[in-house]
C-alpha cells in the first residue's frame, strides 16, 4: 500500500489532507481520499461519497461508493494510518467507534 500526491491542506479547511491509495497487489488507486479530524482531535479517513438525499432536518445523508465489512474496514484502515504515519506531522489518533 502507498500513499501517493499527498496534498496538506489549509487551517481553514475541514480537513487535513488529500491523498491517492495505490494497492499495488491488484493495481487499484483510490483517489482523493481525505486525512480528517473530529472536533475531539480524533482522526478518521473520508471516502468518496455520493448524496444520498436530505432528511427532514435539511442534513445531507451520503453513501459510500464501496463498503468493506466492519473487520476488513478496520484492518484496511490501520494499513492506511501506518502508510500516512511519515507524512502527517501530528500522531495521529485514531477515532473508534463507540
Amino acid at each position: 500500500m502507498n500513499v501517493e500526491n499527498y496534498r496538506e491542506q489549509g487551517p481553514n479547511e475541514k480537513f487535513i489532507a488529500l491523498f491517492d491509495l495505490y494497492l499495488p497487489k491488484i493495481a487499484l488507486t483510490f483517489r482523493n481520499l481525505k486525512l480528517c479530524k473530529n472536533k475531539y482531535g480524533k482522526h478518521f479517513i473520508g471516502y468518496p461519497s455520493f448524496l444520498v438525499h436530505e432528511d427532514e432536518s435539511g442534513k445531507k445523508i451520503f453513501g459510500k461508493y464501496a463498503e468493506f465489512s466492519k473487520e476488513r474496514q478496520k484492518a484496511f484502515e490501520d494499513e492506511i494510518f501506518n502508510a500516512l504515519a511519515p507524512f502527517v506531522k501530528e500522531p495521529i489518533s485514531r477515532f473508534t467507534e463507540r
